[in-house]
C-alpha cells in the first residue's frame, strides 16, 4: 500500500487510529508540538485546521480552536498560516504582561484619538479595576475564565469602598478590554481575543434583592417566648 503524501510545510504522522481521526501528529509528541504550531485533523470525512491555545489555568484542561475547511489542502494552508502567526506571537509577546501591553503599548496609542476626559477615564479603569488583579498575567496566557472571575469579583466588592461595582462600569471595562485585546490580535501579539468568549455584564438586569431573614438576640427571643406563653395561658 502506497504511503500517503505529506502536505507541504507540515510535519505529519499517520500513526493515529482512524477512529480517533487522522491527526497529522504523533500522539507521543503532540502535546509539545501543539504548543508550537497548528495542525490538521481529518475526522468523519471533514477536514479541520486546529490551533493549540494553551491550558485553562482554572480547570487545567487543554484548549484548542477548530476551523472547519473545505478540504485537506485548505486545512493545511490555514494550519500553516495559524502556525506562523502563533510563532510570531510567541516571539513578540513571550514575556509581555497585560500591564506591559496596556500601559506601554495600547494606551499610548489611544491618547491622541481620545478626549483628555475619556483618556483619563480609560487609565483610571485600567489602573483601579484591571491591573491590580490581572496586570501580572502574561498577555498570551490570559484566558476568558480569568476575565469572567474578575467581573464576578468586581460585582461583589469591586468599588473603592468595598461595595459592589456598578454593572455599567463593569460593562465599560469589558468593552475596553475587548478593544485592547482586538488590537493585540491585529499586532499578532496574541492569536485569539479571550474577551470575545466572555459574556458582557448586562447593566439593565437588576440584582435580586432578597430580604434578609430577621435575626433575634437571645434576650429578644426570650421576651417573645415569654409573651407567647402568657397569651397561651390567658
Amino acid at each position: 500500500m502506497a504511503a500517503r503524501p505529506r502536505p507541504p510545510g507540515l510535519r505529519v504522522c499517520f500513526d493515529c487510529r482512524p477512529s480517533h481521526g487522522s491527526c497529522y501528529r504523533c500522539r507521543t509528541t503532540r502535546a509539545k508540538e501543539h504548543e508550537q504550531m497548528a495542525y490538521v485533523v481529518e475526522k468523519a470525512g471533514l477536514h479541520y485546521a486546529v490551533i493549540y491555545e494553551g491550558v485553562n489555568p482554572i480547570t487545567g484542561s487543554e484548549r484548542r480552536r477548530w476551523y472547519r475547511c473545505a478540504d485537506r489542502a485548505e486545512a493545511g494552508q490555514l494550519a500553516r498560516q495559524l502556525g506562523a502567526r502563533r510563532a510570531r506571537a510567541r516571539r513578540a509577546g513571550s514575556t509581555m504582561t497585560l500591564a506591559d501591553y496596556l500601559l506601554g503599548r495600547w494606551l499610548p496609542t489611544r491618547e491622541a484619538a481620545l478626549s483628555p476626559t475619556t483618556y483619563a477615564r480609560y487609565v483610571t479603569m485600567v489602573e483601579h479595576y484591571l491591573l491590580p488583579h490581572l496586570g501580572h498575567v502574561q498577555l498570551r496566557q490570559l484566558h476568558a475564565d480569568q476575565l469572567a472571575a474578575l467581573y464576578r469579583r468586581l460585582a461583589t466588592n469591586g468599588s473603592q469602598t468595598g461595595e459592589p461595582l456598578a454593572a455599567k462600569t463593569i460593562l465599560n471595562l469589558h468593552q475596553l478590554i475587548r478593544t485592547a485585546l482586538d488590537a493585540a490580535v491585529a499586532r499578532e501579539l496574541i492569536v485569539h481575543n479571550p474577551a470575545l468568549d466572555v459574556r458582557a455584564p448586562d447593566p439593565r438586569r437588576r440584582p435580586s434583592r432578597r430580604r434578609r431573614a430577621a435575626s433575634w438576640t437571645a434576650a429578644e427571643l426570650a421576651t417573645f417566648l415569654q409573651a407567647a406563653d402568657s397569651e397561651r395561658h390567658g
